[in-house]
């Protein structure tokens, strides 16, 4: 038997933290990483790619430190690995399919998961767990990467920056359920439905459509940290980072999705 696995910390994990009231840190780098990818999205597609990127090596360090992994050094590389691989699927020229590699990255970087974790073919119930936390990893970096293409200085670097503030404004809304627990779903909803409606305002983009698009990633992101904040991997500070940064990636697929039926 695994010895973490039968640890109290890792068997009582589940209902060790209070989802509704997050450490601090965090919100802090939750609204960062949507400041910073605002920021990029300015700047076009690679600088986007790159800085997805940089937060997935970031992600890769604490990413086994949240979900509590065993073999936490071959998680970080597969981690890290499906980061450097989804990059580069990104940044390699593909003309009008900017998403073309992105397949091929994915399935590179399950190979690299199954190389670093299963050696030999020695199973284990804590490879398993393992190489499924790592799996989870590369997806939550693939749906920020493939936000990247949107951000191309047009309508679409608009949509992006309506769809991260208003996911900040959620993060923001989200510290009422230090007060009134699972009810600050209802104002993250709101928060994300103004201010996606204010933003696009600004920029000019569809004001109904950044109304959804504002309730939806605010509620989804405040879904991914409700959920991912209920073990206890979320008191250490590598944990708080990794739930930070993949709380905003994760929701860029539903990005990629609404922009494009709104012909973007």
């Amino acid at each position: 038997m695994n010895p973490r696995s039968s640890s109290p910390a890792r068997a009582g994990s589940v209902f060790a933290v209070d989802s509704t009231r997050l450490p601090w840190g965090v919100t802090a780098v939750t609204l960062a990483t949507c400041l910073a990818l605002s920021a990029a999205a300015g700047f076009g597609p690679s600088a986007y790619a790159v800085l997805v990127l940089a937060l997935g090596l970031v992600m890769a360090l604490g990413w086994p430190v949240l979900l509590g992994m065993p073999h936490e050094t071959s998680a970080r590389i597969s981690v890290a690995a499906a980061a450097v691989a989804l990059a580069a699927a990104v940044l390699i020229p593909s003309g009008e399919q900017p998403l073309r590699w992105l397949p091929l990255a994915l399935g590179v970087t399950m190979m690299v998961t199954f190389v670093t974790l299963a050696p030999g073919g020695r199973l284990r119930s804590d490879l398993v767990e393992s190489a499924s936390g790592a799996l989870a990893g590369g997806v939550v970096v693939a749906s920020g990467m493939a936000l990247a293409p949107t951000a191309d200085r047009g309508r679409g670097t608009d949509f992006v920056v309506v769809a991260l503030a208003a996911l900040a404004a959620g993060a923001l809304a989200e510290l009422s359920g230090r007060r009134i627990g699972a009810l600050a779903v209802l104002p993250v909803m709101v928060a994300g439905a103004i201010v996606g409606w204010l933003v696009a305002g600004v920029v000019g983009v569809n004001a109904i459509a950044a109304l959804g698009l504002g309730m939806l990633l605010a509620s989804f992101s405040y879904s991914a940290r409700r959920m991912f904040g209920a073990v206890a991997g979320v008191r250490e500070g590598f944990g708080q980072t990794a739930l930070g940064i993949a709380s905003v990636l994760l929701p860029g697929i539903l990005v990629v999705a609404l922009a494009q039926l709104a012909g973007i």
